[in-house]
C-alpha cells in the first residue's frame, strides 16, 4: 500500500506537511494490479504517492489486517489524509479499517457512493474490490472521493456533522 500527498499542482512546492495527504494500499495480491493502475491515475491527478504496502505479487508482505491497520495509522497521523485501499472484494479491508479510531471507511461500488461517503459521512478511507470493480469505475470513484468535500452548512452539513459526532461518541463508548 502507499501513502500519497501533495493535493494540487500549486501545492507541490509547499513543504509536505502543508499539503493534503492521502494513503493508498492493497490488502492482498488480488488487488495488486488495480492498485497499480489506480496509483498511476492518482499521480496523473497530481498527487504524490508514497507506497506503504504490497510492492509485488510474488511475496505476500502482510495480510489484510496488518496492511489495513498500517494504512489507517498513516491516515490518523496526517489529520487531513485520505486513504484508498484495494483488496479482492473490498469488504474485508473496510471492516478492518472501521475498527480503527478516527477512521470512517466505506466500501464503494460506484461514483455516487464515493461522493456520498465524502459529502455526508466525511469518510477518510475508501475501499475498492478488485474482482468486482472495473478500472474506469474505480478511476471515477477515486477521483470523486479525492475531490469531494464534506457538505457545507448550505448543503445540510450541520445535520451530517451531528451524525459524525454520534459515530465518534459511540466509538469512544465502545473503546
Amino acid at each position: 500500500f502507499f501513502f500519497f500527498s501533495s493535493r494540487r499542482r500549486h501545492t507541490r512546492f509547499l513543504p509536505v506537511s502543508w499539503a493534503r495527504r492521502c494513503v493508498q494500499e492493497t490488502g492482498d495480491e488480488q488487488g495488486f494490479e488495480l492498485k497499480q493502475q489506480i496509483k498511476n491515475f492518482i499521480q496523473d491527478l497530481d498527487y504524490v504517492i508514497h507506497d506503504v504496502g504490497l510492492h509485488n505479487t510474488s511475496i505476500i508482505e502482510a495480510d489484510q489486517i496488518d496492511v489495513a491497520t498500517q494504512l489507517c495509522k498513516k491516515v490518523i497521523e496526517f489529520k487531513d489524509a485520505l486513504g484508498v485501499i484495494v483488496s479482492q472484494s473490498g469488504n474485508d479491508v473496510a471492516l478492518v479499517c472501521n475498527k480503527m479510531p478516527q477512521i470512517r471507511c466505506s466500501y464503494c461500488h460506484n461514483k455516487f457512493t464515493a461522493e456520498m461517503t465524502r459529502k455526508h459521512n466525511n469518510s477518510n478511507v475508501i475501499a475498492l474490490g478488485a474482482q468486482n470493480t472495473g478500472l474506469e469505475v474505480a478511476k471515477q470513484m477515486v477521483a470523486t472521493f479525492l475531490e469531494t468535500s464534506f457538505a457545507s452548512k448550505e448543503e445540510g452539513g450541520d445535520r451530517h456533522a451531528q451524525r459524525i459526532e454520534k459515530f465518534m461518541s459511540q466509538e469512544k463508548q465502545s473503546a
